[in-house]
């Protein structure tokens, strides 16, 4: 009965396995050939009831402190589904199975108290760097034969797949030296065709998976630890920035005074020209235009720079005592401060020139990074007045958040709407048609009401671009297009269009 036990568990174990890897590599598959969608949020969502089965199998109970991250996992995940943007979509992906796999971290700890006062940072390097082990976790979980059972297939496991990996190029090398005998090769191609760019292809994907899956898999197996584990080198961030804190704080605010001065100069000299843009008006001799484009970039980019100087001062500085903190406090509020002004002043131009123009991708884009960098330099000030404020979290949670809401929002939806209303109201003196048909599946809705309301010039080109919706959603070219590449945006322009 134990022998038929442990086979069992071994069936079990190995099925898990090859389920985990085959969703891996599925989710790998879909990515690469550019269709993020439905299927990539199935085969997730797969992984991810097999990985909680695993868990539940080694006696590991997953604890409500992991909620909220699994909550957002699953708000990311489904962004794949309903957002336009293919590199959003894969980003998404990315960003929930990083959630995921912290989520199970977090709730399969034990309740271990932090000596550092901001201990996100550390815990995500524990969870994707240091945690890893390749031991047996059966000695930290409450059912040691269960997971001595379950754990018993690995090394087979592994040894196997080693053979595969180590099989593969001779296999291929093989196959295309016999090729040159006709018999042999007519054999080969009724079996199947010899594509060797293709097999490269399906061996380079194979391979990722599997070293991303073995990834992946040593986390998951890491997860339980034993509750004594309070280890002292808990604080492992503050230990790291104790080190390379070496430079007096004399020489780090000596070493920021000309820049502050520079800025400080260049707001005095600049004034009226640069926050023409709060007042709504254009300074004399600037088109919209110009005037936006005119030193935007060159903002955000100085923005940046400040963003880099700042954790450099936090990083370097040394904080031995009460007027190092006081100084670095008047280093981070002063730049911070500087840079808000700077980013309200790329934004404000931004805007006119939105408003104007209407929007774009990149001028969309580029507004959610600048709001990315606002938000980080708030904090960084509210760092500097509260004390035991844990920057690095929120910095974190802060990044998340924002993403998502880029993504919820859609915004090639959001562009295509925005710039078809205000052409509707006379906002806008035209509508770029060459643009929403670049924006995809998301602007199809937008580009059909534009019928009829067209000027006569527009027309043409528009009738030509219905002609291209027309061939491109049609059922014979559907008909093509497999399940796993349907997302929202393609299914409700596939129904539009059809009139359905």
């Amino acid at each position: 009965m134990e022998k038929q036990s442990l086979s069992k568990e071994k069936i079990f174990s190995s099925l898990i396995i090859f389920i985990q890897f085959l969703c891996i590599y599925v989710v790998i598959r879909l990515s690469h050939d550019g269709t993020t969608a439905l299927g990539a949020v199935v085969f997730a969502l797969l992984y991810a009831l097999i990985c909680l089965i695993y868990i539940h199998r080694c006696g590991i109970r997953v604890s409500r402190r992991s909620g909220p991250l699994l909550a957002l996992s699953a708000v990311s995940l489904s962004q794949v589904f309903f957002c336009g943007n293919e590199f959003l979509r894969r980003l998404s992906l990315l960003v929930a199975f990083t959630l995921f796999t912290f989520a199970l971290y977090l709730g399969c700890r034990p309740s271990i108290k932090h000596f550092n006062s901001d201990p996100l940072p550390e815990d995500l390097l524990r969870c994707f760097a240091c945690d890893i082990s390749v031991d047996s976790i059966s000695k930290h979980t409450n059912r040691p034969n269960k997971e001595t059972k379950m754990n018993s297939i690995l090394p087979a496991f592994w040894k196997g797949i080693l053979g595969l990996v180590l099989g593969i190029p001779v296999f291929l090398v093989a196959g295309a030296l016999l090729s040159y005998d006709s018999s042999f090769q007519d054999l080969i191609d009724s079996i199947f065709t010899f594509d060797m760019s293709k097999l490269a292809e399906e061996t380079f994907l194979i391979i990722a998976s599997l070293l991303v899956f073995l990834y992946l898999f040593l986390i998951l197996t890491s997860l339980a630890k034993d509750e004594s584990d309070n280890r002292s080198d808990y604080g492992l961030i503050n230990n790291i920035f104790k080190k390379i804190s070496f430079l007096p704080p004399i020489t780090v605010f000596v070493s920021v005074i000309p820049l502050l001065l520079l800025y400080t100069l260049f707001f005095i000299s600049q004034w009226k020209y640069y926050t023409s843009a709060f007042v709504g008006s254009l300074p004399s001799g600037y088109s919209y235009a110009e005037y936006a484009r005119e030193g935007f970039f060159q903002l955000c980019t100085v923005s940046t720079i400040n963003l880099l100087v700042l954790f450099s001062c936090t990083w370097l500085i040394k904080k031995n005592k009460t007027r190092d903190q006081i100084l670095l406090k008047v280093i981070t509020h002063w730049i911070s401060v500087y840079s808000m002004i700077l980013i309200a002043t790329a934004m404000s131009k931004m805007y006119l020139y939105m408003k104007e123009y209407g929007l774009t991708p990149l001028r969309v884009y580029s507004s959610w990074g600048m709001m990315v960098l606002a938000a980080i330099f708030i904090l960084f000030i509210v760092k500097g007045i509260l004390n035991r404020f844990p920057f690095y979290t929120a910095c974190i949670y802060t990044v998340v958040v924002l993403f998502l809401g880029l993504v919820i929002s859609n915004p090639e939806k959001q562009i295509a709407r925005y710039n078809t209303y205000q052409f509707f109201e006379g906002n806008l003196n035209s509508v770029d048609l060459y643009l929403l048909e670049e924006l995809g599946d998301p602007a199809v809705p937008y580009l059909l009401e534009l019928e009829g309301h067209l000027p006569l010039e527009d027309r043409a080109e528009y009738n030509l671009i219905l002609r291209d919706l027309e061939s491109l959603y049609t059922e014979k070219v559907e008909s093509s297009k497999k399940w796993t590449e349907s997302t929202y945006d393609y299914l409700t322009a596939k129904r539009l269009v059809n009139g359905e």
